[in-house]
């Protein structure tokens, strides 16, 4: 609003006036909604677009030329567009920057390209830069890294609704190991008929495909299920979400591509299926539930093991008690870095001193040494010591500090390759004369012509590969594959983690759990211990299989996928050196697995 009654006040211009970036496409798409609306009733001639993947090329294109008045975009998108040799004179004019939920970007390498690019924004404008939030606990921090500890003003609404969150009470048998929600379908099935309109939440791809196709199997009321992830077609997409916002569809399975910020009034029920991982991820999510002032969100949480019910109940604990993850502002990365100064010789030259200047001015980057910032740009310029007698790694080349591209074929290379969200080859997917969306090569790979599969909730049969297109038709036969999504797995907060633990500590004393999590932790406490939060627990096993003896150790260090991941690696590297052949490891949010020939 502020941004609408400043471009009433001020003389019309072609140039940019207010850019929002949000860290989803879906949610700069339905920001844009929602401004069309007033702006149309009011009759003010303000023209709004969105600037993301989903945007075409020749849109792209003309907006470089002729900006909107407000833009909708994202972190990436807003990179992209500041490699346009008009960069200054288009921003030259810029009075708002909105920044969605901030606190999504403040830990991880998108902020970082985030803050790089506007900090280099506000050497060619001075806007007013507004960062929102519902989930920041550390107001220092936030204010420190929209505006490197300048003037800031920190608006506080007070909360007055408290979320309703329950665990979902079922007949059916929790596991003990594994991610299906199938024990409990037809409770889930019931709370979809109870509500007038449902999200349920997955934390990967693969799980939103099986439980879509789940419920559908069970579906006598006949109600409209949708599925929403990002490796849809766009039409796809964007067509559910119209369903949604119209009231056409009643249930909605979905991945984190819609869990924020969203205003979708009429969803009165949200359903977590699995681990919520987070207590400000699950919070954002909840949110999508009677999103208006007056109403209080409406949660149930479905666990898919005995370990998530126990993480169900920590991230309860913790929104019930409003203690959110703190913010942490990671040092800013230096391939970051190396992405952004190519970025900026691409949209014109630049000095080496003017950009280094830039990029301390960036919060991440504060304490950059000039040392290691002549290091990036050497690597860029001719990729280093170790890569300088390649032509093809260097990017820029320099004239008395003054730097240039070196060479324009660099161009569309770097534009096809920007951003920090790393994704494995991925190959669209294309049934009948409609493309269905993308998947990831490395799963067509493993299929042969014949072979079924799900994808988008349809049931497929694959016929071949042509180029980067795989093509499939729509089929009846069963045992269909799912396809599993890399980088799908959301990580297990540290938080959120350290409540769990506190909860083993106490053995869920005066805490109401199923008889199956009951019998759980009481054969943990025959056979071993339930570590406490200062302890890390190890055990050792062996087991027969066929003639073949395995031998186990289970590490239980509570620190999430990611940690457990890299942790198991550097254990197995180890344990070789002690002239010991491990088989290999597993590793998920809670333990790491390795097993043996030998003890």
């Amino acid at each position: 609003m502020p941004a609408i009654v400043d471009f009433i006040n001020s003389a019309s211009s072609t140039q940019l006036h207010t850019i929002y970036i949000s860290p989803l496409k879906a949610l700069a798409a339905d920001v844009k909604r929602n401004l069309i609306n007033p702006i149309n009733d009011l009759n003010i001639n303000i023209k709004v677009e969105t600037r993301t993947s989903d945007t075409s090329a020749y849109i792209k294109k003309r907006q470089t030329k002729t900006p909107p008045d407000f833009l909708m975009t994202t972190p990436e998108s807003l990179s992209l567009l500041m490699t346009s040799t008009n960069t200054s004179t288009m921003f030259s004019n810029l009075r708002f920057i909105i920044i969605d939920e901030i606190h999504s970007f403040m830990n991880s390498k998108r902020g970082h390209l985030l803050t790089l690019n506007l900090a280099r924004l506000q050497t060619f404008c001075s806007p007013k830069l507004i960062a929102l939030s519902a989930t920041i606990t550390s107001k220092s921090q936030v204010k420190n890294y929209i505006s490197s500890k300048k003037h800031t003003v920190f608006i506080s609404a007070k909360q007055t609704k408290v979320p309703k969150i329950e665990i979902l009470k079922t007949k059916g048998r929790l596991p003990w190991s594994g991610h299906s929600p199938r024990y409990a379908l037809s409770d889930i099935y019931k709370e979809i008929l109870n509500h007038s309109s449902s999200i349920l939440f997955v934390n990967t791809r693969a799980q939103a495909e099986i439980l879509f196709e789940s419920l559908w199997s069970l579906n006598d009321n006949n109600i409209r299920i949708a599925i929403h992830h990002g490796s849809l077609e766009k039409t796809l997409r964007q067509k559910v979400e119209d369903e949604i916002i119209s009231g056409s569809v009643r249930c909605v399975v979905a991945t984190s591509a819609l869990d924020l910020g969203l205003d979708w009034g009429n969803i009165d029920l949200v359903m977590q299926i699995g681990a919520p991982k987070g207590v400000s991820r699950l919070i954002q999510r909840i949110g999508r539930a009677n999103h208006t002032i007056e109403k209080s969100s409406k949660a149930i949480l479905v666990p898919t093991n005995c370990f998530e019910y126990v993480e169900c109940i920590a991230a309860k604990q913790n929104i019930e008690a409003n203690s959110l993850e703190t913010e942490t502002i990671l040092q800013g990365s230096l391939d970051v870095l190396a992405q952004f100064i190519v970025s900026v010789a691409i949209s014109g030259n630049f000095n080496k001193d003017e950009l280094f200047q830039i990029t301390i001015n960036a919060w991440p980057y504060r304490s950059l040494s000039m040392e290691i910032f002549d290091k990036v740009l050497s690597f860029v310029e001719n990729g280093g010591y170790s890569l300088k007698k390649y032509d093809r790694f260097a990017r820029v080349i320099s004239n008395n500090g003054i730097y240039s591209l070196r060479d324009k074929s660099i161009i569309l290379k770097h534009k096809m390759n920007i951003g920090t969200i790393v994704e494995a080859d991925m190959m669209r997917l294309k049934v009948g004369n409609k493309f269905l969306g993308s998947i990831e090569e490395w799963f067509i790979a493993g299929l042969t012509p014949g072979d079924t599969f799900i994808f988008g909730g349809k049931k497929l049969r694959f016929e071949k590969v042509v180029g980067n297109i795989a093509f499939a038709k729509v089929t009846n036969l069963d045992h269909q594959k799912i396809p599993s999504y890399k980088g799908g797995n959301l990580p297990l907060s540290t938080h959120l983690s350290s409540t769990v633990r506190k909860l083993f500590e106490t053995g869920l004393k005066s805490i109401e759990v199923p008889e199956e999590v009951q019998k759980w932790l009481m054969l943990q406490g025959k056979f071993s211990i339930c570590p406490k939060k200062n302890e890390l627990l190890v055990e050792r096993f062996k087991r027969k299989e066929k003639k073949i003896t395995k031998f186990y150790l289970a590490i239980y260090p509570f620190e999430g996928r990611n940690m457990h991941q890299t942790l198991g690696f550097l254990i197995l590297r180890r344990i070789k050196r002690l002239g010991v052949q491990p088989f290999g490891f597993v590793a998920n949010d809670y333990a790491i697995l390795i097993s043996f020939a030998e003890e």
